[in-house]
């Protein structure tokens, strides 16, 4: 599901898939989501307060899980990024990691890709970045060109 759609009366086998839904809802779309888990419903808020809320449950008697509680409404504004540049507007700040690499393998795979992900991102001096970096293109020119489009900072 590549733009996971959400509405009150969605069904989805079990608690399984409506959590990776939601999951998949709240990267999509830049939420930090909270998921609360009970035997026999779901609920996931975000995570800052605002009264976003999508809560599913159980239906009787199946391990069929329904969306019975949907409201749509952010009012927390768009993520932590954006929210840093307007709180935080001469902080320096850098992508993490973790969502990099979530990004990159979703388009390359490979232990030796993600090595050399790793070490370039987390590096601290150009030079030894510059050095992964030409590595990785003499490995993968496709994946050097998804890395190297990407800004070091926001």
């Amino acid at each position: 599901m590549s733009n996971p759609q959400l509405s009150v009366g969605l069904l989805f086998t079990c608690a399984i898939d409506f959590r990776d839904v939601a999951r998949k809802y709240a990267i999509k779309n830049g939420r930090n989501m909270f998921i609360k888990n009970e035997k026999d419903k779901v609920r996931v808020v975000c995570s800052v307060g605002c009264p976003w809320v999508v809560y599913a449950a159980q239906v009787r008697n199946e391990k069929t899980f329904q969306v019975r509680t949907y409201h749509a409404e952010h009012t927390c504004g768009r993520g932590l990024v954006p929210t840093i540049e307007e709180l935080l507007p001469n902080s320096k700040h850098r992508h993490c990691l973790r969502h990099v690499y979530n990004n990159f393998k979703q388009k390359f795979n490979g232990l030796a890709l993600k090595d050399r992900v790793c070490k370039a991102t987390s590096t601290s001096n150009v030079p030894s970045f510059s050095r992964h970096m030409k590595w990785m293109k003499e490995e993968d020119r496709n994946a050097y060109n998804w890395l190297a489009s990407k800004p070091v900072v926001h």
